[in-house]
């Protein structure tokens, strides 16, 4: 069995965005190649006290923690993360894949390719550092977060000099790191977006997972089910899904519901107003996917920012496997091409008059036949499915192992 070292500073304990991808990756690698992965992250301690989510796929995760309160106890932690890695890729011959996530300061791959030059290092980048300038966290000063940038760009930099290939999660943020970033002439790209385990949905048990979350909710057989899946971070826009969702249920004929599935519902209430025809609910992430049959139409807004334009919500690939027709933001590039080009929704450049057209065009066919819209979704999981999207990195993989 083939085993890969995962080097990161992601939260990789506790449920969110970054955390699913890399979960779902792992668990596609586990499944259906029988690779195993182990962890070595260094995360903040905070992270500890939160609720936890495992990995599961008979990963290995070895936790090392920082305090920002206690650099000297987060510097010995920090050795000792480095040391325990690098011994671990000494002893063990067998390891030829590193994947490097986020930040991990460019000494520790210089160390790396001298003990054993014959390893492959992978980054896995998961967007754009903008997101720093774009989305700054408020307890952060604009001068703090742009030195972050600086430092965090230049090590990125350093990293693509010494990596063999990056993970990406779309076409739109190859181009931003091309354009961006110095590559060796032979440096490898795997497009592997935010996608789904999901081969095949079983029609049957979708239609019933969609009566039963209904039932649950009270919704009736002829409501129009609008859905928002997400927290409350500036760049998910809640407050402007839920003032266009207000707009469109003035301009198209139909009665309509308001699903709002999220952690952070009691935040959710403090800025939207309880309004009889707004459903706010809260479930772990893998109950969140059956609930999402219960609905009709996905919210999926961003902004048009770097930030955005490069990257692929995990929201996405489980509104589409869910059924959902999609109002996804143009400003999303590669999820917009997909929903174009694939036909699961509509792409919103703010032509309201344009998208109530299609939403009611889309709402007709889905009250006609629920079933062909199933059947057309099965015809394309393939390209969001993880045993698909992750096969040139398995082949380049089992090549190294020979």
């Amino acid at each position: 069995m083939s085993e890969i070292l995962f080097l990161t500073s992601r939260n990789i304990i506790n449920p969110c965005g970054e955390l699913r991808l890399i979960k779902n990756r792992t668990k596609a690698l586990f499944n259906k190649w029988g690779i195993r992965t182990t962890f070595y992250a260094f995360i903040n301690c905070k992270k500890l006290n939160r609720k936890r989510e495992d990995i599961g796929a008979e990963s290995v995760l070895n936790v090392y923690t920082y305090n920002l309160a206690s650099p000297v106890t987060s510097l010995i932690s920090y050795k000792k993360f480095k040391k325990e890695f690098l011994k671990r890729v000494t002893n063990d011959k067998n390891i030829k894949v590193v994947v490097v996530s986020s930040f991990i300061p460019v000494a520790i791959l210089k160390e790396l390719k001298r003990i054993r030059s014959d390893i492959y290092v992978v980054l896995d980048i998961h967007g754009a550092y903008e997101e720093l300038l774009e989305y700054p966290k408020e307890k952060l000063k604009y001068g703090l977060n742009f030195v972050l940038y600086s430092i965090f760009n230049a090590n990125l930099q350093r990293c693509l000099c010494i990596a063999d290939a990056a993970f990406v999660v779309s076409k739109a943020l190859i181009k931003y790191i091309q354009e961006k970033y110095f590559l060796k002439s032979n440096f490898k790209f795997y497009i592997v977006p935010c996608g789904v385990n999901v081969r095949k949905i079983d029609i049957n048990e979708s239609l019933n997972k969609r009566a039963k979350w209904r039932e649950f909710f009270g919704i009736e057989k002829d409501d129009v089910v609008f859905v928002y899946s997400g927290g409350v971070s500036k760049w998910q826009m809640i407050n402007e899904t839920i003032n266009l969702y207000k707009k469109i249920k003035k301009h198209i004929s139909a009665k309509t519901k308001l699903l709002i599935l999220s952690a952070n519902v009691d935040k959710i209430k403090e800025i939207c107003k309880r309004e009889k025809d707004i459903i706010m609910e809260s479930f772990s992430p893998e109950t969140v996917q059956d609930v999402l049959f219960a609905g009709d139409v996905a919210f999926l807004l961003r902004e048009d920012k770097t930030t955005n334009n490069v990257a692929f919500p995990n929201k996405f690939a489980e509104y589409v496997t869910s059924g959902l027709e999609v109002i996804c933001s143009a400003a999303l590039y590669d999820p917009a091409t997909f929903t174009s080009e694939n036909n699961v929704g509509v792409v919103y450049k703010d032509d309201f008059e344009y998208l109530c057209e299609e939403l009611k065009k889309r709402i007709f066919s889905r009250a006609k036949d629920l079933r062909k819209i199933y059947e057309h979704r099965n015809s394309i999981l393939c390209q969001l499915n993880f045993s698909n999207t992750l096969t040139d990195f398995v082949n380049d993989l089992q090549n190294l192992s020979k």
